[in-house]
Protein backbone atom coordinates (compact mmCIF):
# COMPACT_ATOMS: atom_id res chain seq x y z
CA UNK A 1 0.00 0.00 0.00
CA UNK A 2 0.99 3.62 -0.47
CA UNK A 3 2.83 5.42 2.21
CA UNK A 4 1.43 8.72 2.98
CA UNK A 5 3.63 11.90 1.70
CA UNK A 6 2.71 13.55 5.09
CA UNK A 7 5.87 13.93 7.57
CA UNK A 8 5.85 14.21 11.69
CA UNK A 9 6.87 17.97 10.93
CA UNK A 10 4.33 18.54 8.86
CA UNK A 11 2.11 18.24 12.06
CA UNK A 12 3.66 20.99 13.71
CA UNK A 13 2.06 23.66 10.65
CA UNK A 14 -1.14 22.24 9.89
CA UNK A 15 -4.84 23.69 10.00
CA UNK A 16 -8.47 21.68 10.07
CA UNK A 17 -11.19 22.99 7.95
CA UNK A 18 -14.58 22.27 7.41
CA UNK A 19 -16.12 21.44 4.00
CA UNK A 20 -20.35 21.76 4.17
CA UNK A 21 -22.86 23.61 2.54
CA UNK A 22 -25.07 23.12 5.63
CA UNK A 23 -22.16 24.87 8.12
CA UNK A 24 -22.21 28.54 6.92
CA UNK A 25 -20.89 29.86 10.28
CA UNK A 26 -18.02 28.86 12.30
CA UNK A 27 -18.82 27.90 15.99
CA UNK A 28 -16.97 29.90 18.56
CA UNK A 29 -15.76 27.19 19.98
CA UNK A 30 -14.71 25.23 17.28
CA UNK A 31 -11.25 25.81 15.70
CA UNK A 32 -12.43 24.44 11.86
CA UNK A 33 -12.53 27.18 9.66
CA UNK A 34 -15.74 27.33 6.67
CA UNK A 35 -14.59 26.40 3.33
CA UNK A 36 -15.39 30.29 2.33
CA UNK A 37 -12.68 31.50 4.72
CA UNK A 38 -10.19 28.80 3.95
CA UNK A 39 -6.85 31.04 3.30
CA UNK A 40 -7.74 34.55 4.67
CA UNK A 41 -4.62 36.53 4.86
CA UNK A 42 -2.21 35.58 8.10
CA UNK A 43 0.83 36.58 9.18
CA UNK A 44 1.48 32.71 10.10
CA UNK A 45 1.18 32.00 6.27
CA UNK A 46 0.05 29.09 4.66
CA UNK A 47 0.33 25.83 6.84
CA UNK A 48 2.28 22.28 5.65
CA UNK A 49 -0.95 20.45 6.00
CA UNK A 50 -5.07 20.50 5.73
CA UNK A 51 -7.16 18.13 7.21
CA UNK A 52 -10.17 18.67 5.36
CA UNK A 53 -13.14 16.94 6.85
CA UNK A 54 -16.09 16.29 4.17
CA UNK A 55 -18.81 14.07 5.46
CA UNK A 56 -21.77 14.75 2.77
CA UNK A 57 -23.11 13.13 0.34
CA UNK A 58 -23.46 16.15 -2.10
CA UNK A 59 -20.36 17.43 -4.44
CA UNK A 60 -20.23 20.93 -5.65
CA UNK A 61 -17.67 22.53 -7.38
CA UNK A 62 -16.40 24.20 -3.63
CA UNK A 63 -14.48 20.91 -2.42
CA UNK A 64 -12.79 20.78 -5.44
CA UNK A 65 -12.26 24.15 -5.55
CA UNK A 66 -10.37 24.08 -2.50
CA UNK A 67 -8.23 21.10 -3.15
CA UNK A 68 -7.11 22.61 -6.22
CA UNK A 69 -5.97 25.56 -4.30
CA UNK A 70 -4.63 23.80 -1.45
CA UNK A 71 -2.36 22.10 -4.34
CA UNK A 72 -1.36 25.41 -5.56
CA UNK A 73 -0.10 26.86 -2.50
CA UNK A 74 2.27 23.57 -1.89
CA UNK A 75 0.21 22.58 1.35
CA UNK A 76 -0.59 18.97 1.82
CA UNK A 77 -3.73 17.73 2.30
CA UNK A 78 -5.44 14.74 4.74
CA UNK A 79 -9.16 14.45 3.47
CA UNK A 80 -11.24 13.00 6.66
CA UNK A 81 -14.63 11.54 4.89
CA UNK A 82 -17.05 8.79 5.14
CA UNK A 83 -16.09 7.88 1.67
CA UNK A 84 -19.56 7.54 0.50
CA UNK A 85 -18.50 8.98 -3.02
CA UNK A 86 -19.08 7.29 -6.83
CA UNK A 87 -15.88 5.80 -7.95
CA UNK A 88 -15.46 8.55 -10.22
CA UNK A 89 -15.44 11.56 -8.00
CA UNK A 90 -13.39 9.46 -5.67
CA UNK A 91 -11.10 9.57 -9.32
CA UNK A 92 -11.49 13.22 -9.37
CA UNK A 93 -9.76 13.86 -5.84
CA UNK A 94 -6.41 11.34 -6.56
CA UNK A 95 -4.34 14.37 -7.94
CA UNK A 96 -5.20 16.67 -4.87
CA UNK A 97 -5.40 14.24 -1.95
CA UNK A 98 -2.30 13.43 -0.11
CA UNK A 99 -3.85 10.52 2.55
CA UNK A 100 -7.38 9.70 2.31
CA UNK A 101 -8.69 9.10 6.65
CA UNK A 102 -11.78 7.29 6.25
CA UNK A 103 -14.72 7.38 9.07
CA UNK A 104 -14.84 3.54 10.05
CA UNK A 105 -17.24 3.81 13.49
CA UNK A 106 -17.61 -0.41 13.27
CA UNK A 107 -16.46 -3.32 11.24
CA UNK A 108 -20.18 -5.02 11.12
CA UNK A 109 -22.81 -3.94 8.47
CA UNK A 110 -25.25 -4.05 10.44
CA UNK A 111 -24.01 -2.01 13.50
CA UNK A 112 -22.44 0.37 10.75
CA UNK A 113 -25.70 1.60 9.75
CA UNK A 114 -27.31 1.67 12.98
CA UNK A 115 -24.54 4.27 13.73
CA UNK A 116 -24.53 6.29 11.08
CA UNK A 117 -28.13 6.30 8.84
CA UNK A 118 -26.75 4.52 6.22
CA UNK A 119 -26.58 1.02 4.73
CA UNK A 120 -23.08 1.96 3.03
CA UNK A 121 -21.29 -0.36 4.82
CA UNK A 122 -19.87 -2.52 1.70
CA UNK A 123 -20.21 0.24 -0.50
CA UNK A 124 -17.49 1.65 2.20
CA UNK A 125 -15.74 -1.14 1.63
CA UNK A 126 -15.41 -1.89 -2.18
CA UNK A 127 -14.63 1.86 -2.11
CA UNK A 128 -11.26 0.97 0.24
CA UNK A 129 -10.26 -1.49 -2.27
CA UNK A 130 -10.63 1.24 -5.23
CA UNK A 131 -8.06 3.10 -3.21
CA UNK A 132 -6.12 0.56 -2.56
CA UNK A 133 -6.36 -0.44 -6.27
CA UNK A 134 -5.28 3.04 -7.61
CA UNK A 135 -2.44 2.94 -4.92
CA UNK A 136 -3.61 5.68 -3.17
CA UNK A 137 -2.30 6.16 1.00
CA UNK A 138 -5.30 5.87 2.73
CA UNK A 139 -5.65 5.29 6.78
CA UNK A 140 -8.62 4.14 9.08
CA UNK A 141 -10.49 6.70 12.02
CA UNK A 142 -12.45 5.26 14.15
CA UNK A 143 -13.29 7.21 17.56
CA UNK A 144 -13.78 4.91 20.10
CA UNK A 145 -17.43 4.51 22.01
CA UNK A 146 -18.87 2.39 24.66
CA UNK A 147 -20.75 0.91 22.38
CA UNK A 148 -17.78 0.20 19.72
CA UNK A 149 -14.89 -0.42 22.01
CA UNK A 150 -15.67 -4.22 21.68
CA UNK A 151 -15.74 -3.86 17.68
CA UNK A 152 -11.75 -2.17 17.70
CA UNK A 153 -10.25 -5.80 17.07
CA UNK A 154 -12.44 -6.05 13.84
CA UNK A 155 -11.86 -2.56 12.49
CA UNK A 156 -8.08 -3.43 13.42
CA UNK A 157 -8.12 -6.53 11.19
CA UNK A 158 -9.40 -4.44 8.16
CA UNK A 159 -6.57 -1.87 8.17
CA UNK A 160 -4.54 -4.88 8.93
CA UNK A 161 -6.12 -6.72 5.92
CA UNK A 162 -5.72 -3.62 3.57
CA UNK A 163 -1.87 -2.74 5.17
CA UNK A 164 -2.71 1.10 6.13
CA UNK A 165 -2.45 2.92 8.91
CA UNK A 166 -5.41 2.93 11.79
CA UNK A 167 -6.19 6.50 14.59
CA UNK A 168 -7.97 5.15 17.30
CA UNK A 169 -9.54 8.37 19.43
CA UNK A 170 -11.33 7.86 22.79
CA UNK A 171 -11.86 10.17 25.24
CA UNK A 172 -10.89 9.64 29.00
CA UNK A 173 -14.03 10.66 30.00
CA UNK A 174 -16.00 8.43 28.96
CA UNK A 175 -14.20 5.34 29.98
CA UNK A 176 -13.57 5.25 33.42
CA UNK A 177 -13.13 1.19 33.86
CA UNK A 178 -9.01 0.90 34.05
CA UNK A 179 -9.39 -2.25 32.13
CA UNK A 180 -11.47 -1.01 29.38
CA UNK A 181 -8.82 1.98 28.74
CA UNK A 182 -5.52 -0.58 29.08
CA UNK A 183 -7.49 -2.32 26.58
CA UNK A 184 -7.63 0.48 24.02
CA UNK A 185 -4.08 1.78 24.76
CA UNK A 186 -2.07 -1.70 24.18
CA UNK A 187 -3.21 -0.88 20.80
CA UNK A 188 -0.47 1.88 20.74
CA UNK A 189 2.52 -1.45 20.83
CA UNK A 190 0.98 -2.49 17.54
CA UNK A 191 2.66 -0.92 14.31
CA UNK A 192 0.82 1.55 12.65
CA UNK A 193 -2.14 1.74 15.05
CA UNK A 194 -2.05 5.71 16.64
CA UNK A 195 -4.09 6.02 19.96
CA UNK A 196 -4.49 9.38 20.72
CA UNK A 197 -6.52 10.52 24.23
CA UNK A 198 -8.63 13.06 24.50
CA UNK A 199 -9.15 15.62 27.56
CA UNK A 200 -12.71 16.22 26.45
CA UNK A 201 -15.06 14.34 24.66
CA UNK A 202 -14.42 13.57 20.63
CA UNK A 203 -17.80 13.50 19.70
CA UNK A 204 -19.18 17.19 19.07
CA UNK A 205 -22.84 17.82 18.18
CA UNK A 206 -22.04 18.98 14.86
CA UNK A 207 -23.31 16.73 12.09
CA UNK A 208 -20.63 17.75 10.40
CA UNK A 209 -16.95 17.77 12.36
CA UNK A 210 -18.13 14.04 12.87
CA UNK A 211 -15.62 14.67 15.94
CA UNK A 212 -12.34 15.31 14.08
CA UNK A 213 -9.87 16.68 16.16
CA UNK A 214 -6.43 17.85 15.24
CA UNK A 215 -4.10 16.30 17.84
CA UNK A 216 -0.87 17.58 19.29
CA UNK A 217 2.04 16.36 16.88
CA UNK A 218 3.85 15.04 20.46
CA UNK A 219 0.92 12.88 20.42
CA UNK A 220 2.02 11.16 17.37
CA UNK A 221 5.81 11.10 18.12
CA UNK A 222 4.90 9.31 21.50
CA UNK A 223 2.65 6.76 19.92
CA UNK A 224 5.97 5.42 17.47
CA UNK A 225 8.32 5.81 20.22
CA UNK A 226 6.53 3.42 21.96
CA UNK A 227 6.31 1.70 19.27
CA UNK A 228 9.90 1.56 18.48
CA UNK A 229 10.40 0.27 22.11
CA UNK A 230 7.84 -1.52 23.07
CA UNK A 231 6.09 -2.60 20.07
CA UNK A 232 5.16 -5.63 18.14
CA UNK A 233 3.69 -7.30 14.75
CA UNK A 234 0.65 -8.72 14.80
Amino acid sequence: MNKSDIRFFDLFSQQTLVISSSRPTRCFFCSSIHSRNVFPDSKKGIPKLFNMIHSELDIDETILDTLKTIKSTGAKCRLWTPLLYSSDIINSFFDYVDEWVIYLPVANQAFYRKLTGFDAYERVLKSLNFLGDHQQAFSLYMPIKSETVSYVPDVHDLAFHFSVPLYLYFSSQAFRQRDTVKFILRYRSIKDVYVFKMAQSVFFPCSVKRGTLLVPPWQWGMNRLRYTLFGFKK
